[in-house]
């Protein structure tokens, strides 16, 4: 897995702990959240490629091999 680029959909509890597992094994994390000030949480925890505050943003700027959707329910 290492070197893979993944795009974390939501960094609430479940994203956090998905880009921490997978920066673990050696992925490049990149992160969409509303809230900036979950960005900054998660990239204080993991080293992140970059930060959105839309998924369109996200999807838009770059190329990615893999997304977790870490976002509440309601909102998949």
């Amino acid at each position: 897995m290492s070197n893979r680029h993944i795009l974390v959909l939501g960094s609430g509890s479940v994203g956090k702990r998905h880009a921490q597992n997978l920066s673990a094994l050696g992925c490049r994390i990149s992160c969409m959240d509303p809230r900036e000030d979950r960005r900054a949480e998660l990239g204080q925890q993991v080293e992140l490629v970059a930060g959105y505050e839309s998924a369109q943003d996200a999807l838009a700027a770059g190329s990615y091999d893999g997304v977790v959707i870490g976002s509440p329910p309601h909102v998949h």
